[in-house]
């Protein structure tokens, strides 16, 4: 009997400290979402998009051949400004389709904007376009740490430069 209320003790003593230890990493894992979360922007409508919003992007290239291929990161300290010059910082999205994109190398690009396959939750695309001097197509998705944005540049007739990461307001 006393062997058996000894096991008993020993028992109940590791579920405590196991449902102690559940409770303190639940509690960590929610405060890491909600910081997240109370940053992110879920948009209900395209109209929600009229304001200013910061991006954090990372230079990206695809590395490999055919079905060997993949998406590297440049290491951000080394990236040279002829491809930082096409990493945008900011979008200020006004009334009337009207955009200003800021790039970090200093340059600010006036165009206008095209919502393309808007839904609610869902990844849609923008178009920016002005005359024949600018275009760019941005993709984006809303994920739990904030709207996922990609988009390419190519740089010449072999090489295309991505740019991948979250846009917040």
């Amino acid at each position: 009997m006393e062997d058996s209320a000894v096991f008993l003790i020993d028992s109940l003593n590791r579920l405590t400290e196991f449902h102690d230890s559940l409770i303190a990493s639940n509690a960590l894992y929610l405060r890491l979402l909600t910081g997240q979360l109370s940053e992110t922007a879920f948009l209900d409508s395209e109209q929600e998009l009229i304001g200013s919003w910061r991006l954090y992007l990372k230079p990206m290239q695809l590395a490999g051949g055919l079905y060997k291929s993949g998406l590297i990161s440049y290491n951000p300290f080394t990236v040279p400004d002829s491809i930082q010059m096409h990493n945008i910082y900011k979008i200020d999205f006004l009334p009337e389709e009207l955009a200003n994109i800021y790039f970090k190398d200093g340059r600010k690009q006036k165009c206008f904007y095209k919502v393309d396959e808007f839904n609610k939750g869902q990844p849609f695309s923008i178009t920016y376009a002005r005359k024949d001097e600018f275009e760019l197509t941005m993709h984006m998705s809303p994920m739990p740490g904030g709207m996922e944005v990609s988009y390419e540049i190519p740089i010449d007739s072999t090489q295309v430069l991505y740019f991948n990461g979250v846009m917040k307001p």
